[in-house]
């Protein structure tokens, strides 16, 4: 169990953690940008949630800005690291990422405002899939950031999970 901590305190070490939080920021402020330009999510979660079993409004909310503050403290901690010593899984890590985050955001505009489900499921998937490879991408530059990028990755599973259900029942 030592050796863990003091693995991860090392790592902590080499990141910047102003750099990292002011990217969490950042990315939480253009979710809101993204929210209040489409609108809320409330009409069709109320009006899927008599087909299918989904996640209220509040709670989807407060659990997509969460993802987003952990995408970006993540990417912030990789990009902004001190020392690196795998430059190119960074790069590439940040390239999937911002293909991912991307997606995101417009996955949010087709499903919620537009209604148009079959490229939000096209969406979702390659938000998923953008994440998994950023994930181990990530581990090989900071653990850390890999391990929130699972759950980055977890929440995008739930997209494609969620956009599938709208797409068949709704």
């Amino acid at each position: 169990m030592s050796a863990f901590r003091m693995r991860c305190r090392n790592e902590l070490r080499s990141v910047r953690c102003g750099a990292a939080i002011a990217t969490a920021i950042f990315f939480v402020v253009v979710w809101f940008i993204v929210l209040f330009i489409v609108g809320s999510p409330r009409m069709l979660l109320l009006f899927a949630a008599g087909r299918v079993a989904v996640l209220p409004s509040w709670l989807f909310l407060t659990l997509t800005v969460v993802f987003y503050a952990i995408m970006g403290f993540c990417t912030g901690a990789v990009l902004f690291a001190c020392r690196c010593v795998n430059e190119t899984a960074k790069y590439r890590g940040a390239f999937f990422f911002s293909i991912a985050v991307t997606a995101s955001f417009l996955w949010y505009a087709l499903a919620f405002g537009a209604r148009f489900f079959l490229p939000a499921l096209l969406l979702a998937a390659v938000v998923a899939v953008g994440l998994v490879i950023t994930a181990f991408n990530f581990r090989r530059v900071v653990r850390l950031a890999s391990w929130g990028m699972w759950i980055a990755a977890a929440w995008g599973l739930y997209l494609l999970l969620l956009s599938l259900l709208f797409f068949f029942f709704l």
